[in-house]
């Protein structure tokens, strides 16, 4: 696994255009393929070293030494909310039963009972930052343009929120056009943002619920700040 400073460097050295290009000209199947691989990975992993998901398939009577191709792996039980993520504690649920290296926690919404608590690893963080970088640098050319973020989804302990914000700080520190802010579901703050430092910039990109950045857009007296 790399360090922090090897991802980080890595992630400042990405080129997202050069990446596209890559991307567009090869074939659906590599895709497909690099897919399989990283399910198979993933599970051996999960079997080896996951407390719950050892006694998952215990339980399912699955022995992970016999799925040695995804043929194999798409016969394993599903797990879900009910069978899986609430049944074990938190703990079980991680990389040898701890916590170590998972340098943030987040939570679900809880829009269907109570939230779910996510910790993640920092290469986690730096993979979406690069998924971010690729679509937003080939999208909305932010690696030329002067680009205000603005993160307009629920902060605190929620996942979106979090990540959002910290990927926007990183797009920041390595293009130096960029800045970013998180006001969150905060309607008047978020409005007084658009009104006072977006004029400032070329672009201003919202982060954003649908419902929450319809009712943005409506608060706002004029569009001219676009």
């Amino acid at each position: 696994m790399l360090s922090i400073m090897e991802m980080m460097k890595d992630f400042l050295e990405f080129d997202p255009r050069k990446s596209e290009i890559e991307a567009s000209n090869a074939p659906s199947t590599v895709f497909t393929e690099i897919g399989k691989k990283q399910a198979l990975e993933t599970f051996r992993l999960s079997a080896k070293t996951v407390p719950a998901y050892r006694d998952f398939l215990l339980k399912n009577k699955i022995n992970p030494e016999k799925i040695k191709t995804y043929d194999d792996f798409v016969h394993i039980p599903l797990t879900d909310k009910k069978n899986y993520l609430t049944k074990y504690p938190l703990k079980d649920l991680l990389i040898n039963g701890n916590y170590t290296g998972k340098s943030s926690i987040t939570s679900s919404s809880g829009s269907t009972g109570e939230p779910i608590y996510l910790p993640r690893f920092a290469s986690q963080d730096f993979g979406a930052t690069k998924g971010f970088d690729l679509y937003l640098t080939n999208t909305f050319d932010i690696d030329h343009k002067k680009t205000l973020h603005l993160n307009c989804s629920g902060m605190g302990v929620w996942t979106a929120g979090d990540y959002i914000g910290l990927l926007n700080k990183f797009l920041s520190y390595k293009y130096p056009l960029n800045s970013s802010t998180s006001p969150g579901l905060d309607l008047e703050s978020s409005t007084r943002l658009i009104e006072n430092i977006s004029p400032d910039f070329e672009q201003t990109i919202i982060f954003s619920y649908p419902p929450f950045a319809k009712d943005l857009i409506d608060n706002l007296p004029s569009r001219n700040h676009w």
